[in-house]
């Protein structure tokens, strides 16, 4: 029985919970080329922890060797909450419910019967206090079960148990408030994931190299699809993850496998016409662990996946992986759901890993904290924005003037396409240079989207509609030109004399196809018209009281694209559509074309033209119209 008064049951404890809640100063984590390195923080943990979840409120589950279970605040590093469990549960699962509350399912077995398998749920929103209790969670048999909950309404906090090693022809069982029920599978899991949805899970099957999306109630898959790469000798080998899993999933999973050297993406639709998207891969390589590693390969990505993290449980080292998106939503339709894997800068840690996580971000503009075990389980190091350490800013970047050509055929070149390609909705899988299969299947679907004769090749036709789709990606992103004009009459009729397309520029890596993030930002919903309109006014003193030509850098950012433009500083003011990244545009130099600009807005501010935030950004001036005068640097 979980006993919720730990210092009860362990008296060594407190001085365990008094070592852990010390705050350590910050120390540093690397990346391999030292790219704006941004501290991280690291508290001590002073009895070797072996694993680590996620939790409610910026906390994490530390899950130490002795079975104690302890809810730490990764900004301070306190200890929130303990309790215990007289033996090592087999399955643990963070969850919070549609009203916010948090909850953790664990499965163990029965201490009067280890044949028995018991699944309790712990309310973990200010403690560790059990809810519910099933002696007879696992289906008659099980072996080595595993528990996951079925994120649901209408069935209250239900889970569902099946065994992780069965023989053919096993059920799995559902536990609900009012019972048990156990379902014979057509095509038995070795793993059920969650994938937004309270009907299906996604269901992996090794041993056959396919998935399969599994109705719940009715044992049966909706839909198969053939993965290559998934079968394994050594489960250490296997790694997935589900993006924001504690909330149900975000309808994507993330699965890598040392064995085969493959990462995928699999995206699933369940609203309409349940269906499995076409698997996205990329190659992965030399995924070794040090000397004293156990194999065991770890992955982690945010919950937009805009940085997907690889390493081996041993190993500093980490590959980090992008996710490619399509630029149009209207292009996720039925037929294909796009996009790409790309490699970017590895990241050294300062010391070999053991486990890590993401949390669930409280800040809407954040989409997750990640969080690493070291090795040696004796501390958690905290880093709130990973892709920072790779990333310059946007305003550092030149635009490129690179095109896509019916004789490109050099690495740069086919990456340059099939970024192309992957942001207007076409699957390329990885995009690697290599002028694969996948990628001219996608050439080949283009075309015929285009009334193009289908050769599967870049001609000089094919370049020119790419081409073509690729400047106006640039200038407007997805938007219609309906949208475009309202703005305009909106911007003339508050600001009159402000051209309003300057203030729509979109970023120069959003214009950029040999940038991972080409396509990725839109035009600004129109619930934040009304924050430009103070920047607008800004604009035109500038040009009209003071004599400056300004060039626009970057305006309004989508999450997404904000989360990749700037190494994962989204910018909250760029999101708002009140910041702005703006240069002096008659200038080459451009250090000290910045230097006189920040001088005349700190003026402007002073003089009450209007209150908000500037300060440097790269070689360009950030300037914002918040309503409370901040000095910030780097903006």
């Amino acid at each position: 029985m979980i006993n919720n008064t730990i210092f009860h049951i362990f008296p060594f404890c407190k001085i365990f919970f008094v070592a852990l809640s010390v705050f350590l100063i910050a120390t540093q984590v690397f990346s391999q080329d030292d790219l704006n390195a941004s501290a991280s923080t690291r508290f001590p943990l002073s009895t070797p922890a072996d694993r680590i979840l996620p939790g409610p409120n910026n906390g994490v589950l530390v899950i130490d060797r002795k079975n104690v279970i302890l809810l730490v605040d990764v900004e301070t590093g306190l200890t929130r909450a303990s309790t215990s469990f007289p033996s090592a549960p087999l399955s643990l699962t963070p969850f919070r419910d549609s009203h916010g509350s948090w909850y953790l399912a664990a499965l163990s077995r029965a201490s009067e019967d280890p044949g028995r398998f018991r699944l309790d749920t712990l309310d973990i929103n200010e403690g560790f206090h059990t809810q519910t209790s099933y002696e007879d969670a696992a289906p008659l048999g099980s072996q080595d079960p595993r528990a996951r909950p079925i994120f649901s309404d209408n069935l209250g906090r239900a889970t569902v148990v099946w065994d992780h090693a069965p023989q053919s022809g096993f059920s799995y069982r559902v536990t609900k408030r009012n019972g048990v029920t156990d379902i014979i599978a057509k095509q038995y899991p070795y793993e059920l994931l969650n994938v937004s949805s309270d009907q299906y899970m996604l269901a992996l099957h090794p041993s056959e190299n396919g998935v399969s999306l599994l109705n719940l109630e009715g044992g049966y898959p909706e839909d198969q699809v053939y993965l290559e790469g998934l079968s394994f000798l050594d489960p250490a080998h296997l790694a997935i993850f589900v993006p924001d899993d504690a909330s149900g999933g975000t309808g994507e999973v993330v699965i890598a496998n040392s064995e085969t050297q493959l990462l995928t993406v699999l995206s699933v639709e369940t609203r309409r016409l349940p269906r499995i998207a076409s698997p996205i891969q990329i190659a992965i390589k030399n995924m070794h662990g040090g000397a004293s590693d156990d194999g065991q390969l770890l992955v982690a990505a945010d919950r937009d996946l805009t940085v997907i993290v690889l390493g081996v449980r041993g190993s500093n080292r980490l590959k980090v992986f992008r996710r490619i998106r399509a630029s149009n939503s209207d292009l996720l339709n039925e037929r294909k759901i796009g996009g790409g894997l790309e490699e970017t800068t590895p990241i050294i840690l300062e010391q070999p890993i053991r486990d890590m996580t993401v949390t669930n971000s409280q800040h809407p503009l954040t989409s997750g904290v990640f969080v690493f075990l070291t090795y040696d389980g004796g501390s958690l190091t905290v880093v709130p924005d990973l892709s920072k350490l790779r990333t310059r800013t946007e305003s550092d970047r030149e635009p490129a003037k690179k095109e896509i050509s019916s004789n490109g055929s050099a690495p740069a070149d086919i990456s340059r396409l099939q970024r192309v390609l992957a942001a207007l909705g076409y699957s390329v899988g990885a995009v690697d240079g290599n002028f694969g299969p996948t990628t001219g299947a996608a050439v080949r679907a283009f075309q015929i989207d285009n009334n193009i004769e289908a050769s599967a090749t870049i001609d000089e036709k094919t370049a020119e509609a790419l081409n073509v789709r690729v400047s106006r990606i640039a200038k407007q992103g997805a938007a219609p030109a309906s949208e475009i004009e309202d703005f305009r009459s909106f911007l003339s009729a508050r600001v009159p004399g402000v051209n309003a397309d300057r203030l729509l520029t979109l970023g120069v890596s959003h214009g950029n196809p040999d940038s991972p993030c080409f396509g990725q930002n839109s035009l600004p919903p129109r619930d934040v018209w009304e924050n430009s309109v103070g920047f607008a006014r800004v604009l035109r003193y500038l040009e009209q009281e003071k004599g400056f030509r300004i060039n626009i850098v970057s305006g309004y950012r989508s999450l997404t694209y904000g989360r990749c433009s700037s190494g994962g500083d989204v910018g909250a003011n760029h999101v708002r559509f009140q910041g702005f990244d703006i240069r002096v545009a008659d200038t080459k130099d451009l250090d000290d074309g910045a230097r006189r600009l920040l001088k005349i807005l700190r003026e402007m501010r002073a003089a009450g033209v209007f209150s908000g935030g500037v300060g440097m950004s790269g070689r360009s001036v950030h300037v914002d119209t918040r309503g409370t005068n901040v000095d910030c640097g780097p903006c």
